[in-house]
């Protein structure tokens, strides 16, 4: 299921004070440097390409009542968030012109805990948000391209840190209830007694949260989705420098799926985009995480991090894509389960030198991580096992060192200039006694990193300005190496291949603001990806594709029209091919299927004081190559508009949703490929299939605060 809500005043950080880091608070024996020079050493923020934002919770408030938490990533401009496979099952993503899949082109965390989830049993990134409670996440920390040091595998194009909140100002319950007899629990809860009295100065800080929710979805085939989610967070001050956080995460989910359905059945008689060829798919999945952090400021001008996390992970998923083009009988569906353990951390130093002769701030660390995962694949029908094609235990872990140095020689000049190391270990060890390939591998790769931000009409630049859009106005030049890595079952079959393909980025972007209420981003990119091998894990063996070319431009924008009102956009456009036809593809077919090439959203956002807040959105999303002929079919274009009103008095809160008001058809997910149905010839039948969007529909939700 798509999204519910749209963005609620997109805090775009477009300001360039808010880009330059702050200073960071200093002792009076020891007094903090110019705040002009310095580099804030406390927070991890995105500030080196006008591509970067931070987005707080106002942007994504409403879509706490959205049937998947992963769609708060829409908040990023660019980021396209589906579903195409019940509401249990993670998303599809897709940005920068990139058909990410399951997230193999974009790193995603929660409090800089990897999601991603390597040689996954259904696809290598898999990462599924379902296990977030979208009222806890406090802000999202946005970078795109592979600019940033700290940020290794699948960081190609971009990543997304969701950072989740301390402490509540207010506690409170809250139900939600609507169409397709949707219903959602939720307890958000602060204690205000003993060490956590007190707000800011309190020693402790504590968040728990408890939520409830399940959906029959609009397909004939009832979803019967409930999901739980359980989270807890506590900080405590162990003395004026040292801070220690914890964090437990635990959530159990399951679901039916109808799955992409073909166009073929769907225009046909007794069929419609309700439907489903096979309703027995689905899955169920669960997880536990934890996370233990230990913060110590050595001096006001320097800070230490050390963390580790562990996650326990199940997931059996049902699927059934081509239905029945290999079993005629029996059908295709595939069972993929995956049961792992994840564990790993980092330590971080940061350091502000005041001593330099210019403004010098170094940031450097260690990062580890390990997968130890029972991953198969076995041909099913109706859920019941009928044979195995994969039974694997893969073991693969990474040791990455990174240190990035940023460096003010002028009050209007700014570098960043990082480096990052990874090494990785495979091993993968057959269980199906089918011979499938097996062995131990070992890689590395060595990424370069270059940023320059220049001011050159600031008061304090090379030619100082007195019209706002030229004061404020800032240029980036960005240049980095990315990579994602391959499963680690491609790299016990294709050994001596290159299982850490590479990404080079280049960005040129600029921000600057209008008449004191306009603030403006753009962005043109450049992103070539190497070749490389990937793993099919719905079929369980290995595809090779060549050499990729991508580039494209963002915008972005936020308009306070009044201190109550604004207006918000943000487009962007790409094209993809690959540097010369896949195999098979025939001369002259090299574009890139399924990848995303136009979307834009615009919104219009009321917060007024009397407690009245209001919403009216608008998506749309451009049509995409089906197959690497241009010529070929092409996958929708849609467009819809969504609505959202809150009103709050005293401690009751009534809230009111209403998604794609013009009851438009719309496609979740969409695809081009060979499929048989019963009585069809037996080489099958080249379509489109496609997952279709919620129709028009509404939720009410009610609050108590306490």
């Amino acid at each position: 299921m798509r999204r519910a809500l749209v963005p609620l005043g997109l805090t775009l950080s477009l300001l360039p004070g808010a880009l330059r880091a702050e200073a960071a608070a200093a002792d009076a024996e020891e007094p903090a440097p110019t705040p002009t020079y310095t580099v804030d050493v406390r927070e991890r923020r995105p500030v080196t390409a006008a591509s970067a934002f931070v987005r707080d919770s106002r942007a994504f408030e409403f879509r706490s009542v959205s049937d998947d938490p992963g769609e708060i990533l829409e908040v990023t401009p660019g980021l396209e968030v589906g579903q195409h496979a019940g509401g249990g099952k993670a998303n599809q993503y897709l940005i920068r012109g990139f058909d990410a899949d399951h997230g193999t082109d974009i790193a995603l965390f929660v409090d800089n805990v990897p999601v991603n989830v390597r040689s996954h049993a259904h696809g290598q990134g898999y990462s599924d948000f379902h296990f977030v409670i979208p009222e806890t996440v406090e802000r999202l920390e946005i970078t795109k391209g592979p600019y940033e040091a700290s940020i290794g595998d699948f960081a190609t194009a971009g990543s997304v840190n969701l950072v989740t909140r301390e402490q509540l100002d207010e506690s409170y319950v809250k139900f939600e209830g609507g169409s397709f007899d949707t219903q959602r629990y939720l307890l958000m809860f602060s204690p205000d007694q003993g060490p956590f009295a007190g707000g800011e100065e309190s020693p402790a800080r504590a968040l728990f949260a408890f939520e409830a929710y399940g959906t029959d979805g609009p397909f004939h085939n009832e979803e019967d989705l409930w999901r739980y989610n359980v989270f807890g967070r506590v900080g405590v001050d162990l003395g004026e420098r040292t801070r220690f956080e914890g964090t437990l995460n635990y959530y159990d989910g399951d679901w039916n799926a109808s799955n992409e359905v073909p166009r073929r059945a769907v225009d046909g008689p007794g069929f419609d985009r309700w439907d489903a060829v096979d309703p027995t798919d689905g899955g169920q999945s669960s997880t536990a995480r934890t996370l233990l952090k230990l913060i110590h400021e050595p001096s006001a001008l320097e800070q230490l991090e050390a963390a580790a996390w562990f996650t326990w992970y199940t997931l059996d998923l049902y699927s059934n894509f081509t239905f029945f083009l290999d079993d005629p009988v029996g059908g295709d569906q595939i069972l993929q389960p995956d049961d792992r353990i994840r564990y790993g951390g980092w330590l971080e130093y940061a350091r502000q030198f005041d001593t330099a002769p210019v403004p010098v701030a170094l940031r450097a660390g260690l990062q580890t991580q390990s997968d130890d995962a029972h991953v198969r694949l076995h041909n099913t029908t109706q859920r019941n096992i009928t044979s195995t094609t994969r039974d694997d235990e893969v073991r693969e872990s990474s040791l990455a060192l990174w240190g990035e140095v940023e460096v003010i020689p002028l009050p209007w000049v700014r570098s960043v200039i990082g480096l990052r190391g990874e090494e990785f270990w495979f091993d993968v060890g057959d269980r199906s006694g089918l011979d499938n390939p097996e062995g131990h591998e070992r890689d590395a790769v060595l990424l370069p990193k270059v940023n320059l931000i220049l001011r050159p009409f600031a008061g304090d630049g090379l030619l100082p300005s007195e019209i706002i859009s030229l004061r404020e106005f800032e240029l980036f030049l960005n240049y980095g190496q990315g990579y994602h890595s391959n499963d680690a079952r491609d790299v016990a079959t294709n050994p001596h291949d290159n299982t850490l393909p590479t990404a080079l980025g280049w960005e040129v972007g600029v921000r600057t603001r209008f008449f004191e209420r306009l603030d403006v981003a753009a962005a043109y990119w450049w992103l070539n990806l190497e070749s490389e091998f990937v793993y099919v894990g719905d079929a369980g063996d290995t595809e090779e594709r060549g050499r990729t070319r991508r580039q494209g431009v963002e915008l972005a924008a936020e308009l306070e029209i009044l201190d109550w009102l604004f207006w918000e956009g943000s487009l962007g456009y790409s094209s993809g091919e690959f540097a010369e036809p896949p195999e098979g593809a025939g001369p002259g077919n090299t574009k890139i299927p399924q990848a995303v090439r136009f979307i834009a959203d615009t919104g219009l956002v009321a917060r007024h004081p009397s407690g009245v807040s209001a919403e009216l959105h608008y998506h749309t999303f451009g049509e995409r190559y089906g197959t690497e002929n241009a010529s070929d079919q092409r996958l929708q274009s849609w467009s819809i508009w969504n609505a959202a009103l809150r009103y709050r008095r005293g401690p009751i809160e009534v809230g009111l949703l209403l998604e794609n008001l013009g009851n438009t058809h719309w496609e979740s997910a969409e695809y081009y490929f060979t499929s048989r149905l019963q009585g069809e010839p037996p080489e099958g039948v080249d379509d489109l299939h496609f997952v279709p969007g919620n129709p028009r529909n509404a939720r009410v939700a009610l609050a108590y605060y306490f």
